[in-house]
């Protein structure tokens, strides 16, 4: 062979050799600034605490949620107060939820109603050794009233279940690359035809930080203020802020200050009109 094309040849693997080279380092950095740019994010946010909700829509129709810590800034409580307009009557509106810990982990939360003095209730918790949450028991005047059971794959908790079922027989949680719970699926037993039904519901997330109270690991209580039963536990399971419910329409929309923590969040609900929009806003403390 001639060694010119002989050379030629050479010179045009090394080429491609080469551009694979650069390819994968090109891969291997944008996954690195990824990886730093969200460690970066997660360090600011450790650094805050949310200290106070509010909601006000006029001096009829208002709430102030406060969150108390203990010198470990351990979430202890969670005090709501204002005013509701029920029946063209103003109501006062007064909710308290108190925490206790056990080996560093919420064991209890006593849901206290003083509002309509009927709607409160214990939340007994249960880990296993590695400090996963695997059970929850709700409990009422000396009655358990409600248990679910979790199940976990690859460190993330993939199925709900009861005292009366096994994992994956009624419902299986899927997860996206970024770690935010995209899917949910049901299956229904339908009435009277001896089949299962199985039913999808989607969600949405943007790239911005959740608010922190210091309580990830408990994904059973959502510490926000205003969101409603709507979505289970997949804005408590992920790791940025649920935006949209699609099977609803339920949109969320958050605001965030310099440093990337949310500050504001707005409901609306779809194909419904509102005298004035639905905007909590939120005021961080730092503590580092």
């Amino acid at each position: 062979m001639n060694m010119n094309v002989m050379l030629i040849k050479e010179i045009n693997v090394n080429k491609e050799i080469t551009k694979i080279i650069c390819l994968v380092s090109l891969i291997l950095l944008l996954g690195c600034d990824k990886d730093d740019d969200l460690n970066l994010k997660n360090t600011i946010r450790d650094q805050y605490l949310v200290e106070k909700i509010t909601f006000f829509e006029d001096v009829s129709n208002y709430k102030s949620t406060e969150y108390f810590y203990d010198n470990n800034n351990r979430l202890i409580r969670r005090l709501t107060t204002g005013k509701i307009l029920e029946n063209n009557q103003v109501r006062e509106l007064k909710y308290v939820d108190v925490f206790e810990y056990k080996n560093g982990l919420i064991s209890k939360i006593h849901i206290l109603d003083s509002t309509y003095f009927k709607f409160s209730y214990d939340v007994n918790l249960f880990y296993n050794s590695q400090g996963d949450l695997i059970r929850q028991e709700n409990w009422k005047n000396g009655y358990m009233i409600g248990n679910r059971n979790f199940f976990y794959e690859n460190n993330k908790m993939v199925s709900i279940y009861n005292d009366d079922t096994e994992p994956f027989e009624t419902n299986r949680i899927v997860y996206n690359d970024l770690g935010n719970v995209i899917k949910h699926i049901y299956i229904f037993p339908e009435q009277d035809r001896g089949t299962y039904k199985e039913v999808e519901y989607l969600y949405e997330y943007d790239n911005g930080l959740r608010p922190n109270f210091g309580i990830d690991y408990v994904f059973v209580y959502d510490p926000l203020v205003g969101m409603g039963t709507e979505t289970g536990f997949a804005r408590e399971l992920s790791l940025n802020n649920l935006t949209k419910y699609v099977n609803s329409g339920t949109t969320w929309t958050f605001t965030y200050d310099k440093n990337g923590l949310p500050i504001q969040y707005e409901i609306k609900w779809k194909d419904t009109e509102t005298l004035y929009p639905i905007i909590f806003k939120i005021i961080n403390k730092r503590i580092k």
